[in-house]
């Protein structure tokens, strides 16, 4: 089964997906554009740069949204990207990484066991 995992970072791809030795591997949006909706693409590469924007490049220890509420609506945008892509990819298995909880979610049920 294809695996990808949805893990923002710094200035990489927030799309990982698991190679054959069964580590996680950064791939860019255009190597997925051909399987989900261009609406998705932009909404990743959105999110990304929303993620981007708050590193601080002098003090990366300050680095972080400005507040709770920032973070939590940059939370809700990653959980709508993982219910597309489990939309849009029905043959791959999505993990969700959550920058509030620090946690790796591997079933969005799983998630909203946790967050009603």
């Amino acid at each position: 089964m294809n695996i990808i995992k949805i893990y923002p970072d710094y200035e990489c791809s927030p799309i990982l997906a698991m190679n054959k030795e069964g580590f996680f591997e950064p791939i860019e949006i255009d190597e997925i554009n051909e399987i989900v909706s261009m609406k998705l693409i932009e909404q990743i590469n959105n999110w990304r740069i929303k993620f981007d924007m708050t590193l601080n490049m002098i003090d990366a220890r300050e680095s972080g949204f400005k507040n709770t509420f920032e973070e939590a609506a940059f939370e809700n945008e990653g959980i709508e990207i993982w219910k597309d892509l489990i939309i849009q990819l029905p043959k791959y298995k999505i993990f969700y990484f959550s920058i509030i909880d620090n946690f790796l979610y591997e079933s969005i049920h799983e998630y909203f066991n946790l967050h009603p």
